[in-house]
């Protein structure tokens, strides 16, 4: 792609977004950014055309960010069980989308962890938290969106995953599912690890940057505050060994022996006297009968 935007475009894409988000008028709101990048196909368009098209637009512009993505998938009535013909209104979607995802729980620097759990103060701001991050996202977007090259092949390229088509028209958009649905423990748990090490990456450069600290004492540095964040998370990985205390000295088999006393005694399997009995579970006719309990089970010695 070869950059024909500029800064207006972005920040007129983004005004046109965060409407398409409140749902003052998606249609319109959506041509408007049709028109943005110049796209003469937005006269003939339905609005099943230009959901097809975000959906694409994000799928690709967060290919390797699932969290984000699903977040402007919501935010934008895009995702399967949060479109915009279910749940009108922004904050029904976002309420919603913290109850039945795993959002807060991939958030490493929110204290909450179950919505249900929060009181009202806590459920606003935790709201508040989310919108501010769908706008930096939505901003995000925007950018993706005005260095497309070829617009009018863009809109018309819609692989059958984001839509499907009859002679050639979009009759039916397929909204993605979320990625993080409550209940995926490990599936969350690899993703905030990658998460936290793409932000110790971020930081190593922002010292070697700003700080103008070598790159190998920025990187042991990061690296140690990310181990001190594993630890205030109470991390999962937890290394067990046996304690010196249990462990036990290794001793020859013993053979478990009676007389016909019904004397007990044990030997290392070195000598056996002619004169005791062996007692195995094959041979117990030659053992001695029980009387007052004074043969135990043999298991017991």
């Amino acid at each position: 792609m070869m950059s024909r935007g500029n800064t207006v475009d972005v920040e007129n894409i983004t005004t046109e977004l965060q409407a398409v988000r409140r749902g003052v008028d998606r249609f319109g709101n959506i041509d408007n950014i049709l028109s943005i990048l110049k796209c003469e196909k937005r006269k003939q368009m339905t609005q099943c055309g230009q959901d097809a098209f975000l959906i694409k637009a994000i799928c690709e512009c967060y290919k390797n960010d699932n969290y984000h993505r699903d977040i402007v998938l919501m935010s934008l009535g895009l995702l399967s069980g949060y479109s915009y013909k279910q749940i009108a209104t922004i904050g029904e979607r976002q309420e919603a989308f913290l109850l039945k995802t795993n959002y807060l729980m991939l958030n490493s620097r929110s204290k909450v962890k179950d919505f249900s759990a929060a009181n009202k103060v806590e459920c606003s701001r935790l709201k508040n938290t989310l919108s501010h991050v769908e706008e930096d996202w939505l901003n995000k977007l925007a950018s993706y969106l005005v260095e497309i090259d070829d617009i009018e092949n863009y809109v018309d390229d819609i692989d059958k995953k984001y839509a499907i088509k009859e002679k050639g028209k979009i009759v039916k958009v397929i909204f993605p599912t979320p990625t993080y649905a409550k209940g995926e423990g490990t599936r969350y748990t690899i993703e905030l690890i990658l998460r936290e090490l793409m932000d110790v990456k971020r930081h190593v450069y922002y010292l070697c940057e700003k700080v103008k600290l070598s790159l190998p004492i920025a990187g042991a540095t990061m690296v140690l505050f990310f181990g001190v964040f594993l630890i205030g998370q109470n991390w999962p990985f937890k290394f067990q060994s046996d304690s010196l205390d249990n462990t036990q000295e290794a001793k020859a088999p013993e053979t478990r022996m009676v007389d016909k006393d019904g004397n007990k005694s044990t030997t290392g399997g070195l000598e056996i006297n002619t004169k005791y009995i062996k007692l195995d579970d094959d041979s117990n006719e030659d053992a001695p009968q029980v009387q007052n309990n004074k043969i135990a089970n043999v298991d017991e010695y």
